[in-house]
């Protein structure tokens, strides 16, 4: 997948991972060249969806992989006859939402394969989006990427296995900013209180987007503030456990960055932006909260930061090479801080 919040869904006892491929893809990369095997779901066969290595990079599908195993098998795919562009792991535990072009889907992993338990149409076009912490309502930034037309931000309710439309959140009147074509990529706090939104999803080499700030307080979530000028486009976002702190991955390819803000703070506010390789993805902060991992397409790395207090983060020297391009990342239950015995 090339479009979408740079995430993944974990099963909550870490064994297994759920993954959405699509086949919306820009113009400008209609000359790539892929491989001359089976592309599309149409060209796929039951017994090529058994295979471990599947190169239809052209077809629609989520694929259930097992972590438990030491060679990481595909446990289970499935094609859809829509786009499904990003895939969270609901707060209970049990079920992972997937959001496609035409529909937001329900599904549950039941004896290691990926039962379907809901379709939800919906008309606002291509979804990237994110669960509030209660379980029970979901942000979604949607549009037509790359039509000149602007993105919206809508509201959604989940109840009883279904996703239900609920309305547009639009920018407060007189507030100074504005969505855009590419305002794709947000986050919802850990309180569930507000969700940050990137203004423009790809650095375009001219000028700073701002992040736009929904309040999801109010009976009507509505954008309500604004951090302006931040980075040359901005990918995502990770929250850190402390309450206070957030951190933006920029875009650009060279004197790239991450920014660090105090969402604590009325308005939240930028404190300062750190050296980070070009163009960085996928976020997250350790559940203990003593490290920042964030993700470069062009450098092939997830980067290490220490945090060493409230909004205090120091890059480690060491990093963690996966090879070139997109990537999503999620950290599940295993990561275990090393102690002074072990170094």
């Amino acid at each position: 997948t090339i479009y979408g919040t740079p995430t993944m869904a974990m099963s909550n006892d870490g064994r297994f991972v759920v993954i959405a491929n699509h086949d919306w893809r820009p113009d400008t990369m209609s000359e790539l060249q892929l491989p001359t095997s089976p592309q599309t779901n149409s060209e796929l066969t039951a017994a090529m969806l058994q295979k471990h290595n599947l190169t239809a990079q052209r077809s629609n599908l989520l694929s259930l992989i097992d972590l438990s195993k030491p060679d990481y098998p595909v446990a289970h795919r499935v094609l859809l006859d829509d786009q499904p562009i990003h895939i969270l792991a609901h707060p209970d535990g049990k079920r992972y939402v997937v959001g496609a072009t035409k529909r937001f889907y329900i599904y549950r992993i039941v004896n290691g394969k990926l039962m379907e338990v809901s379709r939800s149409p919906h008309n606002h076009g291509l979804p990237c989006f994110w669960l509030h912490p209660r379980g029970d309502r979901l942000i979604a930034t949607q549009g037509t990427p790359l039509s000149g037309e602007p993105a919206t931000v809508q509201w959604y309710s989940i109840e009883n296995d279904k996703v239900r439309y609920l309305h547009e959140i639009k920018v407060k009147p007189g507030l100074s900013t504005e969505l855009l074509e590419t305002s794709y990529i947000l986050r919802v706090s850990r309180d569930g209180n507000q969700a940050l939104i990137c203004q423009r999803s790809i650095g375009n080499g001219t000028d700073f987007c701002d992040i736009l700030i929904a309040d999801l307080t109010l009976k009507k979530p509505m954008i309500t503030n604004v951090v302006k000028q931040v980075a040359d486009g901005v990918e995502s976002f990770a929250f850190h456990p402390n309450g206070k702190m957030a951190v933006a991955t920029g875009l650009s390819r060279d004197h790239n960055c991450i920014a660090v803000l105090d969402i604590k703070s009325s308005p939240a506010r930028l404190l300062y932006t750190l050296d980070a390789k070009g163009i960085g993805q996928g976020i997250e902060f350790t559940p203990e909260g003593d490290k920042l991992f964030v993700g470069s397409a062009i450098a092939g790395r997830i980067e290490v930061f220490d945090v060493t207090g409230d909004f205090e983060l120091r890059k480690n020297p060491k990093f963690l090479n996966v090879g070139f391009g997109h990537n999503s990342l999620t950290i599940g239950p295993r990561y275990q801080p090393l102690n002074s015995d072990n170094k």
